[in-house]
């Protein structure tokens, strides 16, 4: 990781990362948990902020395979986090984890 840091500082200096979806198989909480514990390593490690979008295996996938979706929930969830990003922290809000399923915001958000 330090020579991925230096090379980044070196040659080519990065402002920010990009993960294009698939952050986990199918949603778990156990898949995020260690999803969200490698992603907080990357950004103390490498000091920069990581946006996130979300694949198949994040969303598509979980529709009607967890109960009353909550897989689905958690990634949507996660999704709108990146999109709430805490500039003073450089961390998003992780909070709304915690909020029930709201199948009209759902919609909303695929519909947009």
């Amino acid at each position: 990781m330090a020579e991925l840091r230096e090379m980044w500082q070196n040659f080519c200096p990065i402002k920010a990362v990009i993960i294009n979806g698939d952050l986990t198989a199918f949603g778990h909480h156990d898949e995020l948990a260690t999803f969200e514990t490698l992603l907080e390593e990357a950004r103390l490690k490498l000091g920069i902020p990581f946006y996130m979008g979300l694949g198949n295996h994040d969303y598509a996938n979980n529709v009607d395979d967890c109960y009353d979706n909550n897989c689905a929930q958690r990634m949507v969830r996660l999704g709108t986090s990146s999109l709430e990003f805490q500039k003073h922290t450089n961390r998003p809000d992780w909070s709304f984890l915690q909020k029930t399923y709201d199948e009209e915001l759902i919609s909303q958000a695929l519909n947009n």
